[in-house]
């Protein structure tokens, strides 16, 4: 099997295989290129809002009464009972 050079698959021994994703992808969407440089705003605009993720947090951790926790603890823990008793030591 011979290698076609047109064909932009991913190769694991490619030396820039982001180079080659570049490729694949402004054959999907050449209007998200500009100077053959991938501007992310155009791609956003031609994605829909559901399929973009906004911010770099993608998950969230959230509870049942989690607005209603205190957002500070202001007592200190008391010390071990081992360094409370003698007979610890």
């Amino acid at each position: 099997m011979t290698h076609d050079p047109n064909d932009a698959t991913l190769e694991p021994s490619s030396p820039k295989p982001h180079d080659a994703l570049l490729h694949q992808l402004q054959a999907l969407v050449p209007e998200a290129f500009s100077e053959s440089r991938l501007d992310v705003a155009a791609l956003k605009r031609f994605l829909d809002e559901e399929s973009v993720i906004e911010g770099g947090e993608r998950y969230a951790l959230t509870w049942a009464g989690k607005a209603n926790a205190p957002t500070r603890y202001c007592r200190r823990l008391p010390p071990p009972r081992c360094a409370r008793s003698a007979s610890c030591q």
